[in-house]
Order: structure tokens, then sequence, then C-alpha cells
């Protein structure tokens, strides 16, 4: 063989190794993942009673693992026939997107809460994400109509091995992150709103609604804001090697980009629900629900702290709450918890209602 041609065998071998090193390592990542979070998974979603985000979850949680898997046997495999080259490439293809849609779908529930259930926002973003859907669905429409599966030989001599591979526009591919970026960066954008707004409400509403308030203001944007900014990078990431690479680094990408979908998604519905079924009590979140004194002249005995973390009324220069604080939750368990009472924190507390709490709504 030619120099030139025993350069371009080399290269090829090169990229198909690092395809197989990616894709193998995307699996171990996100299966390692899966298992440092089971026990959360265990306590936070088996356990609670069941809601559109605990489907959401589990669609975005075990059918992102099971993308990744498939993707690794159809880029390792070396003995797969042209249908079955084809029915693997199909599951890749569409797979990671229903992953990506299931991680929207909470993150838009989320959006919709903090918005205060608003029907406008509702609106607005609803149609926002069907249009996305809809863009997505056409690019790949067109991309997998012309495409063409084949199971090359792998150009090794004295080896019968072969690999699935397709013949198609990946250029193509490139017009997927237009409506996904526009997407991500509105809601980006809607997010950033939504907490200023709240962050504002808080300090006008005094000290113990301002600290409640900023507790629920940090988490949710250490998860929502987080969220958005990494899609956006991971979106301007795949755009550039898209454009920038051979087709065949692009898959060194995708296999993680899967994985980042998966863990991000579901470590938001994770984090989210272990802010709101932690324990709350006077030193962890003064005046969540009603509002402290200091009051003087009572007998000792209404200075007593019962055992499960609530104050009595009275004291001499105690603390004076006018509802009991929120007993505590008993984290370290695999026993089965009932649903949350309604003084628990929970989305409808970042609007800080006065009064009313709906128990067992999660979003």
């Amino acid at each position: 063989m030619e120099a030139s041609a025993l350069e371009a065998l080399f290269g090829t071998i090169g990229i198909l190794q690092a395809s197989k090193y990616s894709q193998v390592a995307a699996v171990v990542l996100s299966l390692y993942d899966h298992a440092l979070s089971f026990d959360d998974e265990i306590r936070l979603v088996w356990n609670k009673p069941f809601s559109i985000v605990s489907y959401l979850y589990f669609v975005n949680r075990y059918l992102g693992d099971l993308v990744i898997i498939f993707d690794t046997i159809l880029y390792v495999n070396t003995f797969f026939t042209v249908e079955q080259c084809r029915a693997f490439l199909q599951i890749s293809i569409w797979g990671p997107f229903v992953v990506v849609w299931s991680t929207q779908l909470i993150m838009q529930l989320r959006l919709y809460a903090m918005f205060a259930k608003s029907k406008k926002i509702l609106c607005i973003i609803a149609p926002l994400l069907l249009a996305e859907i809809i863009g997505i669905i056409v690019v790949l429409v067109l991309f997998i109509r012309n495409m063409e599966y084949t199971n090359v030989p792998i150009p090794v001599p004295g080896l019968d091995y072969h690999m699935c591979g397709a013949v198609a526009n990946e250029r193509l591919l490139t017009a997927l992150y237009v409506p996904l970026s526009c997407y991500e960066l509105i809601m980006f954008a809607l997010a950033i709103g939504a907490l200023v707004k709240k962050y504002g409400a808080g300090r006008k509403g005094g000290i113990g609604r301002g600290a409640s308030l900023n507790a629920t203001v940090n988490m949710l944007l250490q998860s929502s804001i987080e969220y958005f900014f990494v899609y956006l990078v991971a979106c301007a990431v795949a755009l550039g090697m898209y454009l920038g690479l051979p087709s065949a680094y692009s898959e060194i990408l995708n296999s993680f980009l899967t994985v980042a979908s998966t863990i991000v998604g579901s470590r938001l519905v994770l984090n989210f629900r272990a802010y709101n079924y932690q324990p709350q009590t006077a030193d962890s979140l003064p005046s969540a629900r009603g509002p402290v004194s200091l009051s003087s002249g009572e007998s000792s005995s209404n200075r007593q702290s019962s055992s499960a973390g609530t104050l009595r009324q009275g004291g001499a220069y105690g603390l004076s709450v006018s509802q009991p604080l929120k007993p505590p939750v008993h984290w370290n368990t695999w026993e089965p918890m009932s649903p949350p009472p309604e003084s628990y924190i929970d989305m409808e507390d970042v609007d800080l209602p006065s009064s009313s709490y709906k128990a067992g709504e999660d979003v």
C-alpha cells in the first residue's frame, strides 16, 4: 500500500477507536452517576406519590441510560447486518431528542411555577416548545430520508469485521441547533426574569419573608439557571463541531451530550425534591410560616421547645411563632414516606402565599 493510503487507513482507525472509547466512557459516566443518585431516587421518587414530573424523570433517567447503551453497542459491535444497523441508528438518532424533550418539559413546569402558575406564561412557553419539537422533527425526517445504511468492513487486512455506518448530509444536522438554541435562550431569559422578580418581592416583604425567599431563590438559581447555561454552551460547542470537524468526530460529542442531558435532567428533579422535603426549623428557615416576635413576662413552662422541632408560643425573650414550624423529616430511611403535610415547602412557596398550600405538588 502507498504511504498516503496507509496514512488515511491509520487515520480512519484512530477515529474509530476514539469513537468507541468515548462511547464506553459515556456509558460508564451515566451509569456511575445513576448509581450515586440511586439512593436519592428511591427516597425522593419511588417512595413518593407519582406525578407528571415522576414519569418525566423515569423517561429522562432510564431512557437516557438505554440510549447511551444502544449507542455503545452500535459503535463497538463488529457483526451487525444492514437491517440491524438501520434499527440501532434510528434509536441513536431519535433517542437523544426524546431525552432532551423530557428535560425541557420538566423545566417548563419549573418556569410555570416560578411565574405563579400564570396562564399567560404558559401560553408563551408551551407553543415555543411545540414549535421547537416540530422544527427538530422536520430536520430529522429530511436527514433520515436521504440516509443510506451500510455495514462496511473495517479497513484492516486479515480481519472480517464490519461496522455500522450511514451516508447522509451531516451538515443538515446543524439546522437542529437553530430551534434548540433559540428555545433555550428564551427559557434562560424567562428564568432570569422570574428570579429577579421574586428576589425583589422578597426584599420588599421584610426580613422574615426575604430570608425564606432568598433560600428558595438560591436553590432555583443553582438548578434552573445552571441548566439553561450548560445547555446553551453545549449547543454552541456541538454546532461548532458539526461545522468545523469531520462527521466521524461529531459522534464523540453526541454521546456526551446525551449523558449531559440525562444527568442534568434527573439532578434537577432530585435536587429540588431534596430541598422540598428538607426539615425547616427556626435555625434553618426563620419565619417561614409566620412572624417572629420577642415577648416577655411569660412563665417558664411556656418556654419549652418540643422534641419535634417546634417552639411553643410565649417565653421570656424567646421566639414566638404564630404557627408551628415544620417537623423534621427522617432522611436516611428506605421506608415509604407519606405525602408532605401542608407546612412543607413546595413550588407554591416560590410565591410565599399567606395561608393555603397544596401538598404533594412538585415541579
